[in-house]
């Protein structure tokens, strides 16, 4: 990595490189109490984009619109469509130190983790899942009704749980802990970003959005184990996806088999 620019302030300590321009950089997580990677605003990108048909090129701020930095926008956009960004998903062997490591994490921020892991569940809608919410099968796969907080109403969405995981059996015995309609895990969000953040200090120190890294990585994981677009969509909750064009039936034995890919 090429040197660095100066350290701004004691906040921007990470390592990083900026996936617009490629210059490095120091950067901050947890601005505002949000775990974003922020750029220092001093930085600007360089980068030369052609102007499209007709469009005025413009500076615009960051394509995570959390400080000052500015980019301009054909970069930005170019940026934003790249689905593969290797800060936002845990590779295999990074998912795996990542839940061994959550196992040393008391219970109930220990398990929410691994519970999101499993899921791909949005933090806020993980905090809001109860007790009854969960529906056990003696099939191939239980059910989690999750709350979809990005439509209206919070209508409740289905995902599936692998019965034959170690985690199926971890879930089973704590939700038999939990009081009647009560939330499945008492414990505050930010404690779960710090929880996690701790964690990835030893495992992936050039990482983006912390606890949302896991939905990230749920998705790929089900993509790569032959899941149908479709079913993805489904199982994290997605209003759409462009490029799912055709919607592919998931019969019970598809499921089962992508699950026990993962």
């Amino acid at each position: 990595m090429p040197d660095l620019v100066p350290k701004p302030s004691e906040d921007y300590t990470v390592k990083a490189v900026c996936h617009v321009c490629q210059k490095p950089f120091y950067a901050r997580y947890n601005l505002v109490g949000r775990a974003k990677t922020c750029t220092p605003k001093e930085h600007v990108c360089k980068r030369k984009v052609e102007k499209r048909d007709g469009q005025r090129d413009r500076v615009i701020t960051c394509v995570e619109n959390c400080c000052k930095s500015q980019y301009r926008r054909g970069a930005a956009a170019a940026s934003m469509d790249n689905a593969i960004d290797p800060r936002k998903v845990l590779s295999k062997e990074e998912f795996n130190e990542t839940w061994k490591a959550t196992k040393k994490i008391s219970n109930p921020e220990g398990i929410a983790l691994r519970f999101i892991a499993s899921t791909g569940c949005r933090l806020s809608e993980t905090m809001l899942v109860r007790k009854e919410y969960v529906v056990w099968s003696n099939g191939p796969f239980s059910l989690v009704k999750i709350p979809t907080l990005k439509r209206k109403g919070r209508p409740q969405r289905s995902v599936h749980i692998n019965n034959k995981g170690e985690f199926a059996k971890e879930l089973r015995a704590w939700v038999a802990g939990v009081e009647a309609n009560a939330p499945l895990f008492m414990v505050a969000k930010r404690t779960l970003q710090d929880r996690l953040e701790k964690v990835f200090d030893k495992v992936k120190a050039d990482r983006a959005s912390l606890v949302h890294i896991f939905r990230h990585t749920r998705a790929s994981q089900l993509v790569e184990a032959g899941a149908a677009l479709n079913y993805v969509r489904q199982q994290l909750g997605w209003t759409n996806l462009e490029m799912a064009k055709i919607y592919v039936h998931t019969n019970e034995g598809d499921i089962s088999d992508v699950l026990g890919k993962i």
